[in-house]
């Protein structure tokens, strides 16, 4: 009888688990940023509010050099499309702290390491 509340509620729990530990590596690969680091990023400066990934290209004492995809999403995407690829031509730089105040206003959504 209570074996349907039981399953909802460890389901329940392990995804609030999973969206803790997300967070928590996420901090961790933003303070500590290796090359390869790819980043969920929600650019409101953007007319269209896009979303986009960055790639961390190199790491040069406070300095994070970044790559954006090719791409534009409108919703937040869980992975690259197919035919997404990242673009060498115009890099970005940002300090470790500028990475940090992203992270705090929302804008850095998730951080992956591969």
């Amino acid at each position: 009888m209570y074996s349907l509340a039981i399953l909802v509620t460890g389901v329940v729990a392990f995804l609030v688990s999973l969206a803790i530990i997300t967070q928590v590596q996420t901090k961790i690969y933003i303070v500590n940023p290796k090359v390869g680091d790819v980043y969920s990023f929600h650019d409101e400066k953007d007319p269209l509010s896009a979303y986009r990934f960055l790639r961390v290209a190199k790491v040069n004492g406070d300095t994070v050099m970044v790559y954006q995809n090719n791409l534009r999403y409108l919703d937040a995407p869980g992975e690259l499309s197919d035919d997404d690829y990242f673009t060498e031509y115009h890099p970005l730089y940002f300090t470790k702290a500028e990475l940090k105040q992203m992270l705090e206003k929302d804008e850095i959504l998730v951080a992956k390491r591969h």
